[in-house]
């Protein structure tokens, strides 16, 4: 077959390369040779990749992966030379797969969308596997082999480690496993561990115990990078707490720099196992443990590495803020120093990613700490600074405005130009910093106590980003809220800008960036009187444009109701205008299309479902009836309808109702804007207007008591009974 001849094939090139190396061949053809290993290689994982089960059925293909196995074991007794690294590279990538291809099952192929044909080449495949391959034997030999030989550090990390320790640092923590030798060592002992932990835990368990008598170093470090590796694996069979209280706390206190690898090594065991429900006791040493391997005097690859697992304890989902309270002055001390002398530009990122991390969790309690913070994150901040790490920098400074709350005007004068320059679109670097920058500008919104020019002076470039940003549009729309929640006199002055910005939205955006637009205009409409914004909404064609989309049925009913409840929110304060607004969108001013546009108005009314808006929609068909309109008291019947649905309704709950418009934007609690939003909601006529009241003083009025004698006796009992 054909695989098996490339078998042949990939073992001739093979076994030339090494004879041509033994005799000091050209390095020229010795390349072309390895290039051509390389691409059988590339063409048995792109096998296994798409058909890993017809490549298990081939007859040679096991033959191959046992060929590869082979070349990985001998490669790796050579590793004190150098090795043949791509071609073991490619061999461990495939025995991964197998590894994980062999736990094919019926109870795991149930799950896929496979027929029964399929299902039981799956589970020949498996079975060929097993009885030819991974045996009881080879998981042993395997699990020894990437221990013993490929998981350990080697002269040449030593070399890089000294040469550049934050470089090593930033790579032992990449995610580029499969590029690398020992990283991919690594994750196929973790496949291998989790299909066969029933077999490899109690030899896992028995190293660790042994390993006390320490070999070598490098043993013990790779044993400990099992342990961690293997972290899911052994929870529940390893007692990982009197492992760290009494063994991991004497070594970690071994301060000899030729201990150095074991100390990183321990401060990376406590960041992979902190995770996995450990006692408070137990939580404090390991707290105790990685603080001590911060210090300034200790090696900077364990301090980095214990930063991380800092990093990892404290976004743990069993975090206790009690516990690392007595920690944390230390902890933010121990991470500023590291980032006061670090100079590669990812580990800044980092050591800001875990600042950042901690004030997530710590909150309020870091404000004693935010003055060190800002004087070290200044200095970071320049139009010079990698657009990454400036990304970096405006996240936690919207964390430390957060915290901060209304004290974070003191920082206005650092955050205002960091906004200005990542909201400008002629600086290049504003695609890496928008969205992180509106986050930004919206937290600084929320916590300031007073409008100033300098906020101010930024809103007409949130409208324009209106246009350019359609992304970020609700980001947008909350921080346009945020403005004329402070300061709503000032910021409509912009209204005629605003609406002719949110006609172009209105009908194209999705139905859910319809609620977001309509929260805006309705925030817009009750924050100040009609006469300031009413000719530029007229002007602009918006609300002409929402009735078409009524009218023309192009959008789903809730989302059009959003829409046409802005027409009820303006009715509140001047139905008339209403009405107006209605007449001019029709072509010819005809009756016949202010009466189609209420009808359907009140047709499609079902289609709202929160209790507020059904409210606010009920007001507004109520003002409209009590202006006296002969198109509106037509109507009274469906009116009524309306009523005695909402009616015992509201009897029944009344209070806040408001809409949780935030979800998982980056909203601050107990903000000042957040009391100011309060305010405003509590002042809204739907909130404070008494329903039935208003009901009571519609049927009242000459024009509307004239028809309710009209009306069927039955329903007209309905209405006296509701205002009463």
């Amino acid at each position: 077959t054909f695989i098996g001849i490339s078998g042949k094939h990939l073992e001739h090139y093979v076994n030339a390369r090494y004879s041509l190396i033994q005799m000091n061949g050209s390095p020229k053809t010795i390349q072309e040779l390895e290039n051509t290993i390389e691409e059988y290689g590339n063409l048995y994982l792109s096998l296994q990749k798409a058909h890993p089960v017809s490549a298990v059925l081939c007859p040679a293909w096991l033959d191959i992966i046992r060929y590869y196995w082979q070349n990985i074991v001998i490669e790796g007794d050579r590793l004190s030379k150098e090795p043949f690294e791509q071609h073991v590279l490619q061999g461990l990538l495939l025995i991964k797969e197998t590894i994980k291809n062999s736990s094919y099952n019926s109870v795991t192929l149930d799950l896929l969308s496979i027929t029964d044909e399929e299902k039981e080449l799956a589970i020949e495949s498996a079975r060929l596997v097993h009885e030819q391959f991974v045996t009881s034997s080879f998981v042993n030999n395997c699990a020894e082999t990437l221990i013993t030989r490929y998981m350990l550090l080697t002269a040449e990390d030593f070399e890089k480690w000294e040469d550049d320790p934050e470089g090593w640092a930033n790579a032992t923590d990449s995610e580029n496993w499969e590029f690398e030798l020992r990283p991919c060592a690594e994750m196929t002992f973790m496949n291998l561990l989790s299909k066969h932990r029933d077999q490899l835990v109690p030899i896992l368990l028995s190293l660790v115990e042994h390993v006390v008598d320490q070999q070598t170093l490098l043993f013990k470090d790779a044993v400990y990078a099992a342990i961690g590796l293997g972290v899911n694996s052994l929870y529940g069979r390893f007692d990982f707490e009197p492992f760290v209280m009494n063994r991991l706390r004497l070594e970690a206190s071994q301060k000899d720099p030729s201990l150095k690898a074991l100390r990183r090594r321990i401060a990376w065991l406590l960041g992979k196992w902190i995770t996995e429900s450990m006692s408070s006791d137990c939580r404090k040493v390991i707290y105790e443990l990685v603080m001590g391997l911060m210090v300034e005097n200790e090696d900077l690859v364990v301090r980095l590495t214990a930063a991380q697992a800092l990093k990892n304890a404290v976004e743990d989902w069993d975090f206790d803020i009690q516990i690392i309270l007595p920690y944390l002055g230390t902890a933010v001390h121990l991470l500023l120093n590291m980032l006061n002398q670090a100079e590669d530009p990812d580990i800044i990122k980092k050591l800001i990613s875990y600042l950042s991390a901690i004030m997530d969790r710590t909150g309020d309690e870091v404000i004693p700490y935010a003055g060190q913070i800002i004087q070290l994150l200044t200095p970071l901040w320049s139009p010079t600074t990698d657009p990454l790490l400036q990304s970096s920098l405006v996240v936690t400074y919207t964390k430390l405005a957060g915290i901060l709350n209304e004290q974070s005007i003191q920082l206005h004068g650092i955050l205002i130009p960091i906004i200005q320059y990542c909201i400008d679109r002629n600086n290049e670097a504003h695609i890496y910093l928008l969205e992180d920058s509106l986050d930004l500008w919206w937290a600084v919104l929320q916590c300031t106590p007073t409008p100033s020019p300098e906020i101010l002076s930024l809103l007409p470039t949130a409208l324009d980003l209106l246009d350019y940003d359609t992304e970020n549009l609700r980001k947008l729309l909350k921080i346009i809220d945020s403005y004329i929640i402070l300061d709503p006199t000032s910021t409509l002055t912009h209204a005629p800008i605003l609406f002719n910005k949110l006609t172009d939205k209105v009908g194209q955006s999705r139905e859910q960036a319809a609620a977001y637009i309509v929260h805006t205009l309705d925030l817009a409409f009750q924050s100040v009187p009609l006469n300031v914004y009413g000719d530029a909404l007229i002007q602009s064609g918006l609300l002409s444009k929402v009735i078409l989309l009524l009218i023309q049925g192009q959008m789903y009913g809730y989302a059009v109701m959003n829409y046409m409840n802005l027409l009820a929110r303006l009715s509140i304060q001047d139905a008339s205008f209403v009405l107006k607004i209605i007449e001019i969108t029709s072509p010819e001013r005809s009756e016949e299309f202010v009466s189609y546009v209420i009808d359907t108005w009140l047709d499609k009314f079902d289609n709202i479902s929160q209790t507020r808006s059904r409210k606010l929609a009920c007001i507004g068909y109520t003002r409209l009836l009590m202006t006296g309109n002969p198109l509106m008291l037509q109507k009274l019947p469906n009116l009524i309808a309306v009523w005695t649905d909402v009616g015992p309704e509201i009897k029944e709950i009344e209070g806040d109702d408001e809409v949780d418009m935030e979800g998982d934007v980056y909203e601050i609690e107990n903000s000042l804007e957040k009391a100011r939003k309060s305010k405003i909601f509590h002042q809204d006529p739907v909130y404070t207007l008494d329903l039935i009241g208003l009901i009571r003083d519609a049927v009242q009025h000459p024009s509307v008591a004239s028809l309710l004698n009209q009306v069927d006796s039955t329903v007209l009992s309905q209405i006296n009974q509701l205002v009463q």
